[in-house]
């Protein structure tokens, strides 16, 4: 469909079909294939109206993933976390809950989004305090709370929720160029936000697919790029897109990010 933003499906990755930056990464394993209806011109229309359509994507069944959270900070050497994603459906909502597993310097976390049609997320997280502990009392976070680091990780839980999506600035900008690629751009801003949070987040939709290829985030009141979100490898397997992993780099402390997935652990769950 001409000038439509057509959604690919490739399931157990984090760069979600729906297209965009670390949330929706996690979030879209389990949506099936999915053409959007054509987009508007540039502008805060248009903008407000594929961040809606992004938005009120839901997955079409139940799936589960595992795979790996390695961090490495600048001049040091990385460290992996086992860590597994569950996609469950609802009437009007969904959950995807994250779980990731001990080691020998942190606790368990385990983090759990729920996505409404009509209402904003809500994140449920609890950690251990120890190695050894158990999870506590989930604590239930929103809007800028849910700003803090999944596993000590670059992936904020906010940004795995999507939330820029729910922000009142949303505006498609000129399409460009990234990676060879003519691509959607999308800007999201939230006016509102204070020093140290997420202000405003520009994403790259590639054309053809409609898969995100970059996100660049950046801080209130700072014009220099503070995260950096890249899609990793991407292949078919039995008949599907996968991808095998997701990079993000904080460009303010030189720390990497990425997850790497076990493609062979995506199914789907009755």
């Amino acid at each position: 469909m001409k000038n439509a933003l057509r959604l690919s499906g490739w399931r157990g990755g984090i760069f979600a079909r729906v297209g965009q930056w670390l949330a929706f990464f996690l979030t879209a394993m389990a949506l099936a294939a999915q053409t959007l209806p054509p987009l508007y011109p540039e502008g805060p229309e248009a903008g407000r109206d594929l961040a809606r359509q992004l938005r009120d994507l839901q997955p079409e069944e139940n799936s589960e993933w595992r795979g790996t959270l390695k961090v490495r900070p600048k001049g040091g050497q990385p460290t992996g976390t086992p860590v597994k994603c569950q996609v469950v459906r609802g009437e009007g909502e969904w959950r995807v809950v994250y779980t990731t597993s001990a080691t020998e310097l942190r606790g368990t976390e385990q983090l759990s989004v729920l996505h409404s049609t009509n209402a904003p997320n809500q994140y449920l997280y609890a950690r251990a305090a120890t190695p050894t502990g158990t999870n506590g009392q989930p604590e239930t976070l929103t809007g800028a709370a849910a700003e803090v680091p999944l596993a000590g990780s670059d992936f904020w839980l906010a940004e795995l929720g999507m939330e820029f999506y729910h922000w009142p600035g949303q505006t498609r900008r000129k399409g460009e160029m990234r990676r060879g690629q003519p691509c959607y751009v999308l800007e999201s801003v939230n006016p509102t936000a204070s020093a140290g949070h997420l202000a405003r987040v520009v994403t790259y939709v590639e054309k053809e697919s409609g898969q995100p290829i970059l996100a660049e985030a950046y801080r209130a009141g700072d014009k220099k790029m503070f995260k950096e979100f890249s899609l990793g490898k991407v292949s078919k397997i039995n008949g599907r897109w996968v991808v095998k992993n997701l990079e993000i780099t904080n460009r303010e402390t030189g720390s990497k990010t990425w997850l790497e997935f076990d493609t062979g652990s995506a199914a789907e769950t009755p």
